[in-house]
C-alpha cells in the first residue's frame, strides 16, 4: 500500500521539477513491489466491467486500514513517514507512541466522513493550503534560462584599428613626401660641423679610392671630368656638363685602373648634376660620406679631389671662401646655395668632391672663375651644394625627370626686389600680366629683396601652383596672380 503512494497521480503542475529522494526508480502503477523478504505473488487482476457493483462500507475498509498501520501512521501523510523511514531521530517511537502500537487493535466506531473532511481542511490551513502534500515541498519553479555568453568580437575592432593606422601612414607619407609626387627620400647626410684643421693626407688616404675619371664620347668631341661613388658602389656622381648627351660614358679608379662602361642614368642640367651607375664587382671603391651643406661656415678648411687636366686624383686644399653664391646653370637658370671655395680647381676638376676637414662631401665642383684669356685658375671656385646632390640624386637614380616651378622672366636687382628686365612671350608672367620694369617685391607671401632671391622663392612651389605676385609699378603696389608652369630645359 505504502509503494502505491509514489504513483499517486498528481496535476501537472505540481509535479515540475521534482525528483524523488529514493534512489530506485518508481514502479508504473499496476506493477507490484517485490521485496526481498518474501516472494514475488501475483495478484488477481480484476478488469473494470468485472468489479463487484455492491457498494462500498466506508467504515469497514476503514477499519482494515487500521488493522495494516500502527494507529499514529494511519492518518499520517506519507511524507511524515517516509521522514521517519530517513531519519533515525524522527524514527524512534517515543514511549507515548511505543504503547499505543502495543495496545491490541480494536475496531474503532463508523468512520466520520464529516470529521475527516474538516480534519482535512485543517491540515491544509496550517500547511499552506497543499494538505501536506508529499509532492509540494518538492516542487521547485524552473531555474531561469541564462542568455547564451556573447561572444568574442575583438577581432574585428582590431582589423578596424589596423586600416585606420594604415590609412593614417598613408595620409603621413603622402603630405610629408613631395606633397604626393612620391618623390625619393634624399640621401642621408652626417651631422656635426666640419671646422677645424684638415689633416690633407688622412683625407686623401680614405677618399681617393672612390674619385674615378670620366670619359664622354660625344658627336661633338670628347669630354673629360672627374666622378665620386655615392651613396652605394654601383653609384657615380659628376656633372651635367661633363658627360653632356652621351647615353654611356667609362670611368676609371686609379692610373692603374681598367675603364670600366657605365651607364647614364640620368641628368638634370637646371643643378648641373648627372649620375651614372657601374658595377660595383668591378672596382674596390667605397661611397664618400655626405655632409649637411647648410652647416658649412666661411673659413671652413677644404680639401679637392680632381683630374685637371687629366692628371689622376690631384688633391688641393683651401677654405671656405662664401656661401649662398648663385651660378649659372647648363640651361641658363640659377644655381642656388653654391659654395665658394679658394682651394685649387682646374678644368678636369669639375665633378670632383670637395670635401671637409672630416672627410665629407660638402659639394660637386662645378665652376670656377677666370681672368679671361689664361682659362686657370684665380682663387675662385664654386661648388653645387650636396644638400641639391641629396635630393636629386635619388630621383635621377629613379630615372625620374626633374620638374620645377617657373615664373618666365629675367630680373636684376632694383629698388625694392628683382626688378623685370624681360618677360617670356607667352610665358606665366606674361599671360598673368607682369611688365618689364615691374618690381617683384613678394610671390606667394615670402619676400624677395634682389634679383637672386627671386629663383629661390619660386622653387618653393611646384608646377601648376596659383601665386600672387605683389610688384611695385610706377610706385603703386600691385598684386598679380600667376600660375607656375615648368621650368624649360630640365
Amino acid at each position: 500500500m505504502a509503494d502505491r503512494l509514489w504513483t499517486t497521480p498528481e496535476p501537472e503542475d505540481e509535479l515540475a521539477g521534482w525528483r524523488p529522494e529514493r534512489p530506485e526508480p518508481a514502479r508504473p502503477v499496476d506493477e507490484p513491489a517485490v521485496h526481498a523478504e518474501e516472494p514475488t505473488r501475483e495478484l488477481p487482476l480484476t478488469r473494470a466491467s468485472e468489479a463487484p457493483t455492491e457498494p462500498i462500507d466506508v467504515a469497514s475498509a476503514a477499519a482494515r486500514v487500521r488493522g495494516v498501520l500502527p494507529p499514529d501512521e494511519a492518518d499520517e501523510p506519507a511524507r511524515g513517514r517516509r521522514r521517519r523511514r530517513t531519519d533515525p531521530a524522527a524514527a524512534a517511537p517515543t514511549a507515548a507512541a511505543a504503547s499505543v502500537r502495543e495496545a491490541p487493535t480494536e475496531p474503532q466506531g463508523p468512520l466520520d466522513v464529516t470529521e475527516a473532511a474538516r480534519r482535512v481542511r485543517d491540515r491544509q490551513a496550517a500547511s499552506g493550503g497543499d494538505g501536506g502534500s508529499p509532492f509540494s515541498a518538492r516542487t521547485r519553479p524552473a531555474p531561469p534560462v541564462a542568455p547564451p555568453p556573447a561572444r568574442r568580437t575583438w577581432v574585428a575592432p582590431f582589423l578596424s584599428a589596423l586600416v585606420g593606422a594604415l590609412a593614417v601612414v598613408v595620409v603621413f607619407l603622402l603630405l610629408f613626401r613631395g606633397g604626393g609626387d612620391d618623390a625619393p627620400d634624399p640621401l642621408p647626410a652626417t651631422a656635426g660641423p666640419g671646422g677645424g684643421q684638415a689633416n690633407v693626407r688622412a683625407i686623401y688616404a680614405r677618399a681617393s679610392s672612390s674619385v674615378v675619371s670620366v670619359v664622354a664620347r660625344m658627336s661633338s668631341g670628347r669630354a673629360t671630368g672627374t666622378g665620386f661613388l655615392v651613396g652605394g658602389r654601383d653609384t657615380i656622381v659628376t656633372n651635367a656638363h661633363v658627360v653632356g648627351t652621351a647615353r654611356e660614358v667609362q670611368v676609371r679608379f686609379g692610373d692603374d685602373g681598367h675603364l670600366l662602361d657605365a651607364e647614364v642614368l640620368g641628368r638634370d642640367v637646371s643643378t648641373d648634376l648627372a649620375v651614372l651607375r657601374v658595377d660595383p664587382g668591378l672596382h674596390t671603391g667605397n661611397p664618400l660620406p655626405l655632409a649637411d651643406s647648410d652647416d658649412v661656415r666661411v673659413g671652413d678648411a677644404v680639401v679637392a679631389i680632381g683630374n685637371p687636366f687629366g692628371l689622376d686624383r690631384t688633391a688641393t686644399a683651401g677654405i671656405v671662401s662664401a656661401t649662398d653664391r648663385h651660378i649659372s646653370a647648363p640651361n641658363g637658370f640659377d644655381i642656388d646655395g653654391v659654395i665658394q671655395t679658394d682651394a685649387p680647381i682646374n678644368p678636369g676638376n669639375s665633378g670632383g668632391p670637395l670635401l671637409d676637414a672630416r672627410g665629407r662631401v660638402i659639394g660637386v665642383n662645378s665652376q670656377i672663375a677666370t681672368s679671361g684669356a689664361g682659362g686657370g685658375n684665380v682663387g675662385i671656385g664654386f661648388a653645387v651644394p650636396s644638400n641639391t646632390l641629396r635630393d636629386v640624386v635619388p630621383q635621377l637614380e629613379q630615372g625620374k625627370r626633374i620638374r620645377r616651378a617657373y615664373l618666365g622672366v629675367s630680373t636684376t636687382t632694383g629698388d625694392r626686389g628683382a626688378r623685370v628686365a624681360e618677360v617670356t612671350p607667352s610665358g606665366p608672367a606674361d599671360t598673368g600680366g607682369i611688365r618689364v620694369g615691374d618690381d617683384i617685391i613678394r610671390v606667394g607671401g615670402r619676400a624677395v629683396n634682389d634679383s637672386d632671391d627671386l629663383g629661390s622663392v619660386v622653387q618653393e612651389f611646384k608646377p601648376g601652383d596659383t601665386v600672387e605676385v605683389e610688384v611695385v609699378r610706377d610706385g603703386v603696389e600691385r598684386t598679380i596672380e600667376v600660375r607656375l608652369g615648368t621650368r624649360p630645359g630640365g
